[in-house]
């Protein structure tokens, strides 16, 4: 299996993929098209993300202390592409082990990431959830909705919240803007996103986003919500939700999105 490197316990192995078009999966399941990572393999996956892959990525490993790097701590950045409704958008992830992501610090180094690249790129929708490893935000998940089904109207309708949210230009703007969104009481920092854009952070720690935090935040976004009862069979800490249907309290003159 070409992720398993040697190298003995603690060490880190780093793969990269890049990849312009869609292919068929191999008959062996085996992900086609990763790389060791080289100087002219990570050249090349720059060069590709000018040209708008379907799928670039670079995986972090490091061994478990048999030596096997399948079992140790682990962390993957990915950008996807998603083709729908006549537009396409590039869908930045990071995923990673319980133990590569829960440290205090490297939490820390994931937002200034996830913060840094939606400084750049005028974001329709960003969050920061807990193990879906689907794409959805925890929102779609709970409504057994889908990007290529809510990206087309991302701009208008919003794809859902959590701890951190990264609200779009135009659904900052419906929301009232940055003295709005402070003033609603639901987050600890809202700031005004350089490329366009809302960063809205609900509480100081992943810890303390509990149900009463969500609660305010989605008292907060409920007029721009898609309507429904979310699924409380998908949802759980710390991906934290209200259960309250967004049609039942937002004004009428928002109910159509």
């Amino acid at each position: 299996m070409a992720r398993v490197m040697r190298g003995g316990p603690g060490a880190v192995s780093v793969m990269v993929l890049s990849k312009l078009r869609q292919e068929p999966p191999r008959p062996d399941g085996e992900p086609d098209g990763y790389l060791p990572y080289s100087q002219e393999a990570w050249e090349q996956v720059l060069l590709e993300l000018g040209r708008v892959p379907v799928l670039s990525s670079v995986e972090c490993a490091a061994n478990a202390s048999d030596g096997d790097s399948m079992g140790g701590a682990w962390l993957n950045l990915a950008v996807k592409r998603v083709d729908s409704g006549g537009g396409s958008w590039l869908v930045l992830s990071a995923n990673g082990s319980y133990d590569m992501l829960a440290p205090q610090q490297q939490r820390a180094a994931l937002l200034e990431l996830l913060r840094a690249a939606a400084e750049q790129s005028d974001p329709v929708h960003g969050e920061f959830v807990w193990g879906t490893g689907t794409g959805q935000s925890v929102y779609e998940k709970a409504m057994s909705s889908w990007p290529w089904e809510t990206l087309p109207n991302a701009r208008r309708a919003l794809r859902g919240y959590g701890w951190v949210t990264i609200l779009a230009e135009e659904i900052g703007g419906r929301l009232g803007g940055v003295d709005a969104l402070r003033d609603s009481g639901a987050f600890v920092e809202v700031e005004r996103l350089v490329s366009g854009g809302y960063w809205c952070r609900a509480t100081d720690s992943l810890e303390t986003y509990d149900q009463a935090a969500a609660e305010r935040v989605f008292d907060v976004v409920a007029a721009v919500l898609p309507p429904g009862q979310p699924g409380r069979w998908n949802v759980e800490a710390p991906n934290v939700l209200s259960l309250r249907d967004p049609a039942g309290v937002r004004p009428d003159r928002e109910r159509r999105l």
